[in-house]
């Protein structure tokens, strides 16, 4: 099963990913952006990627929802 968590910055996505994580035994996938990494940020973090790799992915990539914080097991 995939459960994929969208939402804006700050709404609690990482924390849903973090109870599911500990509560289900749910293996989280990283995040995927297009934005650079932040400062002190792990690098394992997230998977960055460029608007040109973004392009040349699944079409609800391509249709922005490259927000999500998907987990599963």
């Amino acid at each position: 099963m995939i459960i994929t968590i969208t939402g804006p910055s700050c709404s609690g996505k990482s924390t849903l990913q973090a109870q599911l994580v500990e509560t289900y035994g749910a293996t989280p996938i990283p995040t995927v952006t297009t934005r650079p990494p932040r400062k002190g940020e792990p690098i394992d973090a997230m998977r960055f990627v460029t608007d040109d790799q973004k392009a040349r992915q699944a079409p609800s990539f391509r249709e922005g929802k490259d927000s999500a914080s998907p987990v599963g097991d």
